[in-house]
């Protein structure tokens, strides 16, 4: 997104772009050796953002709304902010509720969308979402969508990730990840 606003009329133009990706910053909790050192070991193996690894938010794996069902993709050539899918539980209100995580495709394909409003499915179990972000390429008709613990595709921001040792002979690490585009 771009935003410019006149001097004079105080007037905005805002321009939205395409692109839209997942940024993360991660913040370990105080780790013992044996922790940081497994830690730091697959942060190195990920050789400064040349690997990838799924991720996804932990405190978000299971979904707030019901979600229940067989979600699958409901037509083919979907493109954008709406997702029509197929396969829930049918007549559900708030089938997925805002902030609900959902992942589509599998292995370096695998993509990370959240749920921006809430989802309730129709009779027959279509429930249309509108999400965030929005889709890059089409998803095949009848491609899953796996609802509980979804993740992408990330790499380290920057080269290096960092940590530290406190006096209390604990380690701190944290380190920058975006999508893998």
């Amino acid at each position: 997104m771009a935003r410019t606003e006149s001097p004079f009329t105080l007037q905005q133009q805002v321009q939205v772009h395409q692109g839209q990706r997942w940024e993360v910053e991660l913040t370990y909790p105080p780790l013992d050796r044996a922790e940081a050192d497994e830690l730091a070991s697959a942060l190195l193996l990920l050789n400064g953002g040349a690997e990838t690894f799924l991720f996804g938010d932990v405190l978000g794996a299971a979904p707030r709304g019901v979600a229940t069902g067989i979600p699958v993709v409901s037509g083919a050539g979907q493109i954008g902010d709406l997702l029509t899918t197929a396969g829930w539980t049918g007549s559900t209100v708030e089938i997925m509720a805002p902030g609900d995580f959902f992942s589509l495709g599998a292995g370096a394909t695998t993509r990370l969308h959240r749920v921006i409003e809430t989802a309730d499915s129709d009779v027959a179990g279509v429930a249309n979402l509108r999400i965030w972000p929005s889709l890059r390429e089409s998803p095949l008709d009848t491609a899953p969508l796996a609802v509980n613990n979804a993740k992408g595709v990330f790499r380290l921001a920057g080269t290096l990730a960092s940590w530290e040792i406190a006096e209390t002979n604990l380690y701190g690490i944290r380190f920058s990840a975006v999508e893998s585009l």
